[in-house]
């Protein structure tokens, strides 16, 4: 500055901003906005006089409004080279800071009480010298804005003095966390009434979780829902994560892929005990029952609270599936739109295939669920396993066959069917009493399929079983077909255009 080279000028022991021509006790910047990160804060200074090992000097960094004590209290420095010996050599050493007189190098002590951070010198400081000390910190969980945060000196003391932020990066500014637009998406495996439904939520922050600070996502909303294993009124009770994510916990700090369900508010709780990314997409699922009857489905709502607190979101809902059905706890009540059935042959005492086409209104799991035929009276066939094909006994799509003795029909091109029997085995139990036919769904059948607009295109299901015909004439017997697992009431199935029932 101006004056500085005048004859036996001695400055007093005082802050020198490290820009020249400029006038401020130093800088400080930090490397993160998140809420409970760890901070990096960087303080750029220099001082008039050496501050000396033999004084116990130290500076003193204060007013880190409510920033926390961080993982590990280690500092980096440097010593920077002036602008002017651009070009030459420079072999100042960083300055080197303990957390105590003497103790160990590159440390420093974080006093709670005050929120300040302590340098004790190891080597005296170079007077004029522009050093950086580097220390990190971890950010509170609550939005705040950037505090003053002031600078001293003791042992050889100057006293405190604000410190000018980086006005990109203002230290300990913290932004608030919430869920970006469109999240969290939740969806559901199962409308059906009493069934143990999957439910699916995919979730994604703005900012990072951490464990160990209290934060836990709360979902509430579930009308009509309960645990899988029923709720007990006052118990809440713990049900297990079924994706295995390892995030979350039904405690703070707890073991982990267990979430907390509380039946009296219909309300999900999950501690985080993972660190989560921000910006990061994470899924994890957990199984719930049904209401026992339809329902629309209702709002959900997600927080994050605890330790970090976000705003209430209404959740998104997963609206497809035929109807949209996967939206959560949206419950219906399953029924047969298609059914359908046929035979190959009118004639005493033939060989008769019997054809069933059958469309559901919503997937059917494979767990407990039958399907069953009555009314395919007066036939020969005796009680015992029957075996099951998708063959209609007559037609080739696209040719002609004869079906049956004597009878000829022109069979379409393409009937756009699926072939049943993966999803009901190779056989059927047959009662001939009654004219019953029970089969046992052993693979998921879905509702309906994707298609190329967008929508779902209905999935219809063909299965064929031949029975043995009566010796002797018969009106077509009304045939009713029922699904237990299901909750379909018995209801008339409808004569196949082409090949009505048994005559």
């Amino acid at each position: 500055r101006v004056g500085d080279a005048e004859p036996l000028r001695i400055f007093g022991l005082a802050f020198l901003c490290p820009v020249s021509g400029q006038e401020c006790a130093g800088y400080i910047g930090h490397s993160t906005f998140n809420p409970g990160a760890v901070n990096t804060l960087t303080v750029t200074l220099s001082t008039t006089t050496p501050l000396t090992k033999a004084a116990n000097a130290s500076f003193v960094v204060s007013g880190l409004l409510n920033a926390k004590e961080p993982p590990a209290r280690s500092v980096v420095s440097t010593a920077i080279a002036p602008p002017s010996l651009s070009g030459c050599p420079f072999d100042i050493p960083p300055l080197l800071v303990s957390e105590s007189p003497g103790g160990p190098p590159n440390t420093f002590f974080w006093e709670e009480a005050t929120t300040s951070a302590h340098f004790y010198v190891l080597e005296d400081t170079e007077p004029g010298q522009v050093y950086t000390l580097a220390f990190n910190l971890t950010n509170p969980l609550a939005q705040q804005n950037s505090p003053l945060v002031k600078v001293e000196t003791r042992g050889l003391p100057i006293g405190s003095l604000l410190l000018s932020k980086d006005p990109d990066n203002p230290p300990l500014a913290v932004t608030a966390g919430f869920f970006p637009f469109g999240y969290p998406i939740i969806g559901q495996s199962s409308p059906l009434p009493s069934a143990n439904n999957l439910i699916t939520v995919t979730f994604r922050a703005t900012v990072p979780l951490f464990p160990a600070t209290g934060t836990f996502i709360t979902m509430s909303g579930f009308s009509g829902a309960s645990s899988a294993d029923g709720d007990e009124p006052g118990e809440p009770t713990v049900i297990v994560e079924e994706a295995s994510s390892g995030l979350f916990s039904s405690t703070d700090g707890g073991s982990p892929n267990t979430l907390l369900w509380d039946g009296d508010t219909k309300t999900l709780t999950a501690w985080v005990v993972a660190p989560l990314l921000g910006g990061v997409e994470y899924v994890f699922s957990f199984a719930i029952r049904n209401p026992p009857s339809p329902q629309e489905s209702p709002p959900i709502y997600a927080q994050i609270l605890g330790g970090l607190v976000t705003p209430q979101v209404l959740m998104t809902k997963d609206l497809t599936g035929l109807g949209g059905q996967r939206a959560p706890l949206k419950v219906l009540a399953m029924t047969l739109p298609l059914r359908r059935i046929g035979q190959s042959s009118p004639y005493p005492a033939s060989r008769n295939t019997i054809t069933i086409t059958l469309q559901f209104n919503l997937d059917v799991g494979n767990r407990g669920v039958f399907v069953t035929l009555r009314g395919l009276t007066s036939t020969r066939t005796p009680d015992g396993p029957v075996p099951l094909s998708c063959s209609t006994g007559c037609c080739t799509p696209g040719g002609i066959e004869v079906c049956g003795v004597g009878s000829v029909h022109p069979c379409p091109e393409s009937d756009n069917t699926t072939c049943a029997t993966p999803f009901f085995g190779t056989s059927g139990q047959w009662t001939n009493a009654g004219g019953q036919m029970v089969l046992t769904v052993r693979e998921e059948m879905e509702a309906a399929d994707s298609n190329s607009t967008g929508g779902a295109t209905p999935v219809l299901y063909r299965l064929s079983f031949t029975l043995d015909n009566p010796l002797t004439a018969q009106q077509s017997p009304p045939v009713m077909i029922s699904a237990s697992g299901t909750e379909i009431a018995p209801v008339l199935a409808t004569p196949d255009p082409f090949f009505p029932p048994v005559l």
